[in-house]
């Protein structure tokens, strides 16, 4: 809801959430109240079809993000992107922006590519571990689709491999080699090269993650796969990250929290579990009273700063979109002068821009094209772009070294 709305029609944030971001990647809020709390995540359907489709389960996972804008305590990325959404409907209507989108593409594209294929049961878990708990991105939800390609064959990309396995694009002397080929996932324990996606799931179906191991700090590869859950949850106050220790301290955050070196003077290389911060403060992902956690380039550290959205043409904002009043971009307005004008229609061909967090002022199912600034029909595999958000596939990539192009087939060349 926008900022004035009356407060009983407000969403009202869960305070004890925690946000898993598989893109990358992802928190800001508009106002300082956001619907009531759901027992379940109404999005979904209380009983599931007996056969699920990659299109429908994408379409519903699109709109359990959107439940979690606007019924949990998100980080600021996300945030960001709710602020501009007056209601859960538009936030569905423009699932084109929203944070998660280009996962959701890549894995479509790359069904369709025949590289990986849909499978009903990790979609079932997703959508069941996601009805259940609104406010937390299930590791079931990590992929819903698994490679085509068999240990011992060749591979060009992580995602290739099927479940018990991974592309290793590295030889064993470290250089790198295209195309790869599909090994046997890193058990736990074993040393990994940093990503997490080698790893063995554990016993219980949960994700093992690949993290660093300062006993190999002298090896090419000082990683091990380990399970995140073994040293505990840390709550408010304890320590989080301590390199200096052998084993290394390595714990998440309880739920809300995050883990930040905020002594550097008293216990360097120390980071600990914070709350939110206020407006004002150093912070990682969450801030009270309404506020983002943004740079803060006269101090060169991310701290809580205000963020309005001005829904109406001649409203006072900050130039460039950067500052703590931005114009809203889903009604086609952007900073001029100081003040909130008119810009395109937002159809196919009109003129365009793109603001903080990769909203833009085109219509649903519509880009920004980077090289024209107007609106445009996403892009098909092989023609150029500027970002991801532009391509069908959800993948930008440098194809000869001097451009790049949307591609379904992600991996090296």
């Amino acid at each position: 809801m926008p900022c004035g709305t009356d407060a009983a029609q407000r969403p009202r944030v869960k305070t004890s959430a925690r946000w898993f971001l598989l893109a990358g990647p992802l928190a800001l809020v508009a106002c300082s109240e956001p619907a009531p709390e759901a027992a379940s995540n109404a999005s979904i359907p209380a009983v599931l079809p007996a056969t699920l489709t990659l299109d429908q389960t994408l379409t519903w996972m699109a709109a359990a993000e959107c439940e979690q804008m606007f019924s949990c305590n998100v980080p600021s990325n996300v945030a960001g992107v709710r602020a501009y959404f007056a209601t859960r409907a538009e936030c569905v209507a423009h699932d084109d922006v929203l944070p998660l989108r280009n996962s959701r593409q890549a894995t479509r594209a790359m069904v369709r590519a025949g590289r990986q294929r849909f499978d009903d049961a990790k979609a079932r878990a997703c959508l069941t571990a996601l009805r259940a708990n609104p406010c937390v991105w299930p590791a079931a939800c990590s992929s819903i689709a698994e490679g085509t390609t068999r240990i011992g064959e060749a591979c060009t990309a992580l995602e290739d491999c099927g479940r018990d396995a991974y592309c290793q694009l590295y030889t064993e002397g470290g250089g790198a080699q295209c195309p790869g080929v599909c090994v046997a996932r890193v058990a736990l324990g074993g040393v990994c090269d940093g990503r997490s996606l080698e790893c063995a799931d554990l016993p219980s179906g949960a994700s093992a993650e690949c993290r660093y191991d300062p006993t190999l700090a002298a090896t090419r590869n000082p990683f091990r796969c380990v399970d995140p859950a073994a040293a505990g949850v840390a709550r408010e106050g304890e320590v989080c990250t301590d390199y200096r220790q052998s084993p290394a301290i390595q714990r998440p955050c309880d739920e809300g929290l995050d883990c930040l070196y905020t002594n550097s003077a008293t216990e360097p290389g120390v980071a600990r579990c914070v709350g939110a911060a206020a407006p004002g403060q150093q912070c990682g992902r969450f801030c009270t009273d309404g506020a983002l956690c943004l740079f803060d380039g006269t101090r060169f550290a991310q701290r809580c700063l205000p963020f309005v959205v001005q829904n109406a043409e001649g409203a006072t904002c900050v130039q460039g979109n950067v500052g703590g009043e931005v114009c809203n971009v889903l009604r086609g307005l952007d900073c001029v002068a100081g003040r909130c004008r008119r810009v395109g229609t937002g159809a196919e061909g009109s003129p365009c821009f793109t603001a903080r967090f990769g909203v833009s002022n085109c219509a649903p199912g519509l880009s920004c094209a980077s090289d024209t600034q107007t609106c445009r029909r996403l892009k098909a595999d092989g023609e150029r772009c500027g970002s991801p958000s532009e391509c069908t596939s959800g993948r930008c990539e440098a194809a000869d070294g001097t451009s790049a192009v949307c591609t379904s087939t992600l991996g090296c060349r």
